[in-house]
């Protein structure tokens, strides 16, 4: 709507120089932000927001290319766009992880997006194959939680000695929305409070934050490191044999344990976002499956220029273009596949019910927003639209 090819190539050549020298760190063996965790309090996140933004100038690059006939260039921009999570791979930090897996979704759709295109050489394939294989998402969640113990655990001796901290850090976070939190400026976007909010405010920094500091303080730090070791141990084991229901079953038995729990343990316990942790790592299954799916996609356009069809099985591609089948993090299986007779294939994961619907795209009844894919009956690698489609979101569009 807002750009023609035209501009799009005159804005890359303003930046060819930054995009290149980012290819070139991108090539490092190992990027490293230098966090330390143990001053948590002080960390400005201000390096969160920038790989995205990079993400979109290297797909717009991918695009260009592939329309240019350049598919050797469209390789490089896209490994790159590709290797962008591992910019934040050594923070060990839940929101670096989580910036991680909205990145490497960018990634996902770029990369379906490219794999349309024909005139691909196996070559710069297989580049984009040993990219994607070599992203992961679970053991770096499970590593992640390890670094949120190093947090909690000086985080907690910090509260202990300032009440104020102990305030912001704790009381504070469990009263407010996280959205209020702006982990760019490490400051809270306070809204507007009524006149018992401004009461119960004060109840809880003046007698609450004095009462746990002094009495509670050490068993709520226990319990913590205690929550967060059992569940990086659920971490660990979902990224060698795992799957989201085994998962799942894990931290309903985690949640039982250690936080379902009577009036007086959550008045001293307090939870500090423990409780949100097991929610990442099953955003960590889903993004190690779609990794999974974009394998086995560009595996089986490999082949497909190799033999001109596609297998009836993804164990032919074992092992020319695969070394093995790639898991399915949902039901710890491999992904499903099958050869359609108009030469085309369905590739998928059976969803986050663990249950194989064939495929079937369609929303089950509970789940209204058809635009996330997670929500279907089957998460489904898609097809491209038909020429049909295309005609009706046209004329959607103009209508509209």
């Amino acid at each position: 709507m807002t750009n023609d090819w035209k501009q799009v190539a005159a804005d890359l050549r303003t930046n060819a120089a930054a995009l290149n020298e980012i290819q070139a760190a991108l090539a490092k063996t190992v990027l490293n932000n230098q966090l330390d965790l143990s001053v948590y309090g002080n960390i400005k996140f201000t390096h969160l927001s920038r790989p995205k933004s990079v993400a979109n100038w290297f797909g717009a690059a991918t695009q260009l290319s592939l329309h240019q006939g350049r598919h050797r260039n469209a390789a490089d921009f896209l490994v790159s766009q590709i290797g962008l999570p591992r910019l934040l791979a050594e923070d060990r930090m839940l929101i670096s992880e989580l910036v991680r897996i909205t990145l490497a979704g960018v990634v996902w759709s770029d990369t379906w997006e490219a794999l349309q295109a024909d005139g691909w050489t196996d070559e710069d394939l297989l580049r984009l194959q040993r990219a994607w294989e070599a992203q992961g998402f679970i053991p770096e969640m499970a590593w992640s939680f390890e670094g949120e113990r190093i947090i909690y655990d000086t985080w907690h001796e910090a509260m202990r000695a300032s009440n104020a901290m102990a305030y912001d850090g704790l009381f504070r976070w469990n009263e407010l929305p996280q959205d209020a939190f702006n982990f760019e400026t490490h400051d809270w976007v306070t809204p507007p409070l009524t006149f018992a909010q401004h009461l119960g405010r004060a109840w809880r920094k003046h007698v609450h934050a004095r009462l746990w500091r002094f009495a509670w303080s050490h068993q709520a730090q226990h319990h913590g490191l205690a929550a967060i070791h059992a569940l990086t141990e659920i971490g660990r084991s979902a990224a060698t044999n795992g799957s989201h229901f085994a998962v799942k079953q894990a931290i309903n038995q985690w949640t039982n344990q250690y936080y379902n729990t009577g009036f007086y343990s959550r008045l001293r316990l307090l939870d500090h976002g423990i409780t949100t942790m097991p929610r990442s790592l099953e955003k960590a299954m889903r993004a190690q499956t779609q990794r999974s799916l974009a394998i086995a996609a560009i595996a089986l356009k490999r082949y497909y220029i190799r033999h001109d069809d596609y297998p009836r099985a993804l164990k032919a591609l074992v092992p020319d273009f695969l070394s093995a089948v790639p898991l399915d993090f949902m039901d710890g299986q491999s992904v499903k596949y099958r050869r359609e007779d108009d030469r085309s294939f369905l590739l998928y994961s059976v969803g986050e019910d663990g249950k194989d619907d064939g495929g079937d795209l369609s929303l089950p009844a509970d789940k209204p927003n058809a635009r996330q894919l997670w929500l279907r009956k089957d998460y489904v690698w898609p097809a491209p639209a038909t020429p049909e489609e295309i005609e009706e979101y046209r004329r959607e569009a103009l209508h509209n």
